[in-house]
């Protein structure tokens, strides 16, 4: 496992909380997220319209919260609170949104939650017995994929990781593991069902794989370094044509700036990726942080600079400097924007996941 892993689970829930924006409450309990009155009227009474959902690990292990613009307007629509410790989150092809959250400060497994697109209370929650970071919806089965960072169940050791795969989003999971000792972040599946996740060994930050119908991870030999960043780690989307997955430019040791971001297209063939286009993701202050999300021909991220998360818009896969930025003026000031999907109206057709 890599060190900075090692590090992390030796520091326990207090590390995550600064580094990967979890184990945050609200009002000190883990309630059932509920909308916050007059904010989530605008997000209730226009359910036709897309949403962009940016959930947000709170400060200090307080006042976490997801919140919901309108897409691609970038207009406040609403509010969701009682999460602990929001990380990643997803959305299927009927627009609902799935919002990984630590269950509780003293167990370390995962809760997530299922919204209706434009709901302000969950339809549905799930759970498994790692710590989620991110998610994934299989467009071939509906199945729900979580990537864990570490799982306290693992038979190979706590301190790795694993995946818990829903069967149709519904239900118990069933578990995945590496058989050699890894930690998971991000994941995404292809158009025919394979599910990528980027990972950290003791070889570093790399690309694994549970391939559709298969029952164990393997690893995936990429020809190009990955780097994380502070509270950066990287994506893996399908773009519509590729498997992407994303890397910081600079030091992944400094403690304040990423660097701009590549975002690398693959050619998967066997155990083998390759590089085949990248998009270079630039900012005004390179503080990249949290996950990113591909929709068509823009992909959104999470940048910091002046004290305030700013909510990013590139062309994809042009990428160069922003072309919209949201300002969420958060408080506290220092709260941490993690995790986001883009939930299209049922209406629309699309694949996002």
């Amino acid at each position: 496992m890599k060190a900075s892993a090692i590090v992390l689970r030796a520091l326990g829930t207090c590390a995550l909380a600064v580094l990967a924006a979890c184990n945050s409450t609200m009002n000190g309990t883990n309630t059932l997220p509920q909308g916050v009155g007059a904010q989530n009227k605008a997000h209730k009474a226009s359910p036709d319209g897309d949403l962009l959902y940016v959930d947000d690990g709170g400060f200090n292990g307080f006042d976490s919260y997801a919140v919901v613009y309108t897409y691609p307007q970038g207009k406040h629509a609403g509010k969701l609170t009682g999460f602990f410790g929001p990380q990643g989150e997803c959305s299927d092809s009927n627009g609902d949104v799935f919002i990984v959250t630590i269950t509780s400060l003293s167990e370390h497994s995962t809760t997530v939650y299922e919204y209706a697109h434009g709901g302000s209370t969950p339809i549905a929650t799930l759970s498994e017995p790692g710590e989620g970071y991110g998610c994934s919806i299989d467009p071939t089965t509906g199945n729900l994929a979580v990537a864990n960072l570490y799982d306290e169940t693992n038979p190979y050791g706590p301190d790795y990781g694993d995946v818990a795969v829903f069967p149709g989003a519904q239900g118990s999971s069933t578990m995945y593991y590496p058989s050699t000792g890894e930690n998971f972040y991000y994941c995404g599946y292809d158009d025919t069902g394979n599910l990528y996740l980027s990972d950290s060994t003791a070889d570093g930050l790399g690309l694994a794989r549970l391939p559709s119908g298969g029952n164990s991870i393997e690893s995936v030999n990429l020809d190009v370094a990955l780097h994380h960043g502070y509270v950066f780690y990287p994506s893996v989307q399908w773009d519509g044509k590729e498997i992407t997955v994303s890397s910081t430019l600079k030091d992944e040791m400094n403690p304040r700036y990423s660097g701009p971001i590549n975002v690398y297209q693959l050619s998967i063939s066997g155990s083998s990726a390759t590089v085949v286009g990248t998009t270079t993701l630039k900012a005004t202050q390179e503080r990249h942080r949290g996950q990113s999300w591909i929709q068509g021909g823009t992909i959104i991220g999470i940048n910091y600079y002046k004290g305030r998360p700013q909510v990013t818009f590139w062309k994809y896969p042009e990428g160069g400097m922003p072309t919209k930025e949201i300002t969420h003026a958060q408080k506290p000031a220092a709260s941490n924007f993690l995790g986001l999907t883009i939930s299209l109206a049922p209406s629309r057709s699309g694949i996002h996941r």
